[in-house]
């Protein structure tokens, strides 16, 4: 029984110990013109800035996600397991560890535990100087990521796109 009506507004999140911004267990959660700045400062863990978990249909806009602290996870911006319909538009990801997007769920499928990661959309918005690699994607399924501009500075080497295996690969991933 998610939750309904949620929204997530104008918030500064400083120095987060660990996650910044996550809407858990909702349906069509709005998440907008929020920023969340020094994300995993303490945990050293698997952590990102701004995601939601187990909710569908989740529109992120207008956020900014910078130096979050970790390469285990590290994004400024994920689209995780057991969530449908995720879309992420003009958000400003910038000086994550990890990068900008990590788009992931295990392969096994449980229909109580985990329904997967289906129809993530990633579309218009910005990376500067995210680190390590821009976009991680993990057994999700029929993801779109369009018209996003990555900015690398000099000097850096990061890895554009890291597709792995999380108890399978993904699936009709189309990135243009």
């Amino acid at each position: 029984f998610p939750s309904l009506d949620v929204v997530i507004r104008d918030n500064y999140v400083p120095d987060a110990g660990g996650d910044g911004i996550v809407p858990w267990a909702t349906e069509g959660a709005l998440v907008e013109n929020n920023i969340v700045r020094g994300a995993n400062t303490r945990a050293g863990s698997y952590n990102a800035g701004i995601w939601p978990w187990s909710a569908d249909r989740t529109l992120f806009r207008l956020n900014r996600a910078s130096e979050v602290r970790t390469r285990l996870d590290g994004q400024g911006f994920d689209s995780d397991y057991n969530s449908r319909g995720t879309r992420f538009e003009y958000n400003l990801s910038h000086d994550n560890e990890g990068g900008f997007m990590l788009i992931c769920s295990p392969g096994e499928r449980d229909a109580r535990e985990n329904i997967g990661n289906r129809n993530t959309v990633v579309r218009r918005n910005i990376s500067r100087n995210d680190r390590e690699r821009i976009f991680h994607v993990s057994a999700a399924e029929n993801t779109l990521v369009e018209e996003n501009y990555v900015y690398v500075g000099a000097g850096l080497d990061v890895q554009l796109l890291l597709l792995s295996d999380w108890q399978g690969w993904a699936d009709g991933l189309l990135i243009r």
